[in-house]
């Protein structure tokens, strides 16, 4: 039988300007450029939408940084959250729907910030019974 562990494969982090942002959200289609409907609405709904715009274009990024797929279109990496609110990745591209990334947001008034860290499986060797 073969057992497999989790290892980490990779480490991103990006670090956002809130004021370049806003700027980008005001004057250009920077939305629907780089981010999902269902962000879109999300990020709109709140108080906070432009911190909550950047933490988001941060973790994309630092999922990239964390995956070295920077072939990866940013669009195509969607940030949900479960019931609880704990954020997760999903990919919308066939060829890297497998990835498993954990990501981590935050933010202040100024600035939003985002890690990432992909997980692989890894062979540990062959148990006979």
């Amino acid at each position: 039988m073969n057992k497999k562990s989790q290892i980490i494969s990779g480490i991103g982090i990006d670090i956002v300007d809130i004021r370049r942002i806003k700027k980008a959200v005001e004057t250009t289609s920077f939305l629907k450029r780089f981010f999902t409907p269902s962000e879109i609405k999300y990020c709109l709904s709140g108080k906070n939408k432009f911190e909550r715009i950047a933490a988001r274009f941060a973790a994309k990024e630092a999922v990239i940084k964390a995956t070295g797929l920077k072939k990866l279109a940013l669009k195509d990496i969607a940030l949900i959250k479960d019931k609880t609110g704990k954020p997760s990745i999903k990919i919308n591209n066939e060829k890297y729907a497998g990835l498993n990334v954990l990501v981590s947001l935050s933010h202040t008034a100024d600035y939003a910030c985002a890690s990432a860290i992909m997980i692989k499986e890894q062979k540990l060797g062959v148990e006979n019974n």
